[in-house]
């Protein structure tokens, strides 16, 4: 039976897919239950090439142009896997024994409903960039819509989950040590390729995707309540009794940000566990909060997210970097560099200091991917 399945849209560069097999084989604990659903362009003659002979590989095809979200729910179709993982080809996983690490997290939650996110050594705990879902879930509420072009897919997964934490079922669960990096070089090659034709239609048609998928994903908000209260209905036993409660929470839900707070995320160490028993018995304490919620009736006056008011700064400055061309290219090296560094030595650091640099890392990345989607949050 396969356990997961790599949900992997690629184009054109066979090479960084094959580094990310290779990575796959040498982190992976047991390499006959996972897939790696590839989706191909049509017209995409380099990587239907694509092969290994010690991997279980399947591709499907699709005409050139397909969105990202077609492409993404094109290989969950073909997929096998109890779980699944949205992933990049320019993604090497660091981690050994991942998946033995990830199966023993998705052990404790017996519905099958949980969101793990690992660290990429870029957005890390910040933003959810390569989810990883239960088919169970996926069957239900679908792993995407078809309609994002090319971004704020994992933005609309993440905030599906936070909005069932608001509902009192929190199921999002980050691993700082499980390590899934993204290659850094290659997002750079591709932003300084932006820079560089900035005025061309290559650029544009970037700026009118992110434009296009940033208006989608505030349309899709009541959707996206809808899907957080299919999966509290798989999760709650006593669903129709607290169907009420549930409406009324979700009728106070008018952003995709006011609501969320610092503890819908369980940051899970790998030296915070030595057994099962204690990961069951500490995410027993971690969702009391869901009881408490009900006993308590609460409703709305909920916090906003550890950081926000950090955040409320970080954006006022935003329209200034958007509208300097220099200063945009130096916030971003400056970005780049620092994070390229800290990456290159972070597993030689003491946890005390990579815990305090991975909060400022990840407040940086998290200005440049404000930057990137071009408006702010709070915008309409």
């Amino acid at each position: 039976m396969i356990e997961f399945s790599f949900l992997l849209p690629t184009r054109g560069r066979p090479e960084l897919v094959n580094r990310f097999f290779q990575s796959i084989l040498d982190t992976t604990h047991r390499i006959e239950d996972i897939e790696i659903v590839l989706c191909l362009d049509d017209d995409d003659l380099a990587s239907p090439n694509i092969t290994h002979h010690q991997l279980s590989i399947k591709k499907v095809i699709l005409p050139k142009g397909a969105t990202m979200g077609s492409l993404n729910r094109a290989c969950f179709n073909a997929s096998s896997g109890r779980y699944v993982m949205l992933i990049n080809d320019d993604v090497i996983i660091r981690t050994k024994n991942w998946d033995q690490i990830i199966a023993r997290i998705f052990l404790v939650f017996q519905d099958d409903i949980a969101l793990i996110h690992v660290n990429d050594l870029l957005f890390r705990e910040r933003l959810c960039t390569f989810p990883i879902l239960s088919r169970r879930a996926c069957l239900e509420i679908g792993i995407c819509p078809d309609d994002y072009k090319k971004y704020r897919i994992d933005d609309h997964i993440y905030d599906t989950y936070n909005i069932l934490a608001h509902l009192g079922h929190k199921r999002i669960i980050y691993l700082p040590d499980v390590v899934f990096e993204h290659d850094m070089d290659v997002r750079k090659q591709q932003t300084e390729k932006l820079i560089k034709v900035e005025k061309t239609s290559v650029h544009l048609r970037e700026k009118e995707a992110i434009a296009f998928d940033t208006k989608i994903f505030d349309e899709r908000i009541e959707e996206r309540k809808q899907n957080a209260l299919r999966l509290a209905s798989l999760i709650d036993k006593a669903y129709e009794n607290n169907r009420s409660i549930y409406m009324a929470v979700l009728s106070n839900i008018k952003d995709p940000y006011s609501y969320r707070r610092s503890n819908f995320v369980k940051k899970i160490g790998s030296n915070l566990y030595n057994s099962l028993s204690d990961l069951v018995y500490d995410h027993t304490r971690w969702r009391y909060g869901e009881e408490k919620f009900k006993s308590q009736n609460r409703i709305g006056n909920l916090e906003m997210i550890g950081g926000s008011n950090d955040e409320i700064h970080i954006f006022k400055i935003l329209p200034l970097i958007r509208s300097n061309r220099f200063i945009f290219r130096l916030v971003y090296a400056f970005i780049h560099n620092i994070a390229k560094v800290f990456n290159r030595y972070y597993f030689h650091l003491p946890l005390y200091i990579r815990k305090v640099a991975d909060r400022l890392i990840s407040k940086l990345l998290r200005i440049y991917r404000a930057i990137q989607y071009s408006r702010l949050p709070s915008e309409k």
